[in-house]
């Protein structure tokens, strides 16, 4: 274990173990956070901006839209792990709500702020390709971490602003 206490526990070093004080806790470093925290910072720079306010909104929306897969990929993982029904609630719970969610963002956020002004539609559409492509990311290395090799991990193509870009124009968000 390792002896001297990180207060970042992102920067632990792969296979140092470390306990957190706050939740008691052993944290097991990985080789490497930095797309883990690129995620986080992501989300968190389009929210305290107000520049990018309507990035940070469509990047909430995909938050919402991808949510109730994955929280119901868990709640089937723990349930063949054989987890109590009650210490899955929260995740088999989530994974019906949070469609309702989904739906109720774009049609009480997303919809009437396009409706009122149509450019909106690219700052939207642009934080959630943000989002979406920063997840993507983070799931790769999760895979990658977890299963021993790229050859494991999904491959994630690289566009270019470029393409990215003639693919929005080409294709213009639809809010239904």
């Amino acid at each position: 274990m390792n002896q001297t206490l990180t207060a970042n526990f992102a920067l632990l070093p792969k296979g140092a173990a470390q306990l957190d004080p706050v939740t008691g806790k052993y944290l097991l470093g990985s080789s490497d956070n930095t797309i883990a925290l690129a995620l986080s910072n992501l989300m968190s720079g389009m929210a305290c901006s107000r520049r990018y306010a309507y990035h940070s909104i469509g990047a909430l929306g995909v938050v919402e839209l991808t949510t109730p897969s994955r929280v119901r990929l868990i709640d089937k993982g723990l349930k063949r792990l054989d987890v109590a029904a009650r210490a899955r609630s929260y995740y088999t719970l989530h994974s019906r709500i949070d469609v309702l969610h989904s739906r109720e963002w774009n049609r009480e956020v997303i919809r009437p702020l396009i409706q009122a002004d149509p450019r909106l539609r690219m700052p939207i559409a642009e934080g959630a390709l943000m989002r979406l492509n920063a997840g993507a990311r983070c799931f790769a290395r999760y895979r990658e971490t977890l299963w021993g090799g790229p050859s494991l991990a999904p491959r994630i193509p690289q566009v270019t602003s470029r393409e990215r870009f003639s693919r929005i124009k080409a294709s213009p968000m639809s809010v239904r």
